[in-house]
């Protein structure tokens, strides 16, 4: 976990913004993340891999699980690789879009 935290710190995140905190599974992993996540954080982020039954999408269970319950706050899931600095946001009018508009 302290690498972890060194790569944040090196991404040039400030030092009090970045908190290690390893709890002990209490229910699950998704439903422990998605207690923590209404405590104070802004967004999650999470890792994907393995498959999923969701149309072929590749998603590991802790992320299909957050996709389909994480509706309070955003949820990134990424890949292996960084990719470019550019983001896609899809739009098509409703309030969904103009909050990742807004995000």
């Amino acid at each position: 976990m302290r690498g972890a935290e060194q790569i944040l710190l090196d991404a040039g995140f400030p030092k009090e913004n970045v908190i290690v905190k390893i709890c002990d599974r209490e229910k699950g992993i998704a439903r422990d993340i998605l207690k923590e996540a209404k405590s104070e954080y802004s967004a999650v982020a999470v890792g994907r891999q393995g498959i999923s039954r969701m149309g072929g999408i590749i998603l590991g269970s802790i992320a299909t699980k957050l996709l389909e319950q994480l509706v309070f706050i955003p949820l990134m899931v990424v890949g292996k690789d960084r990719g470019p600095k550019k983001v896609l946001i899809g739009v098509d009018g409703s309030d969904g879009a103009r909050r990742a508009i807004d995000y």
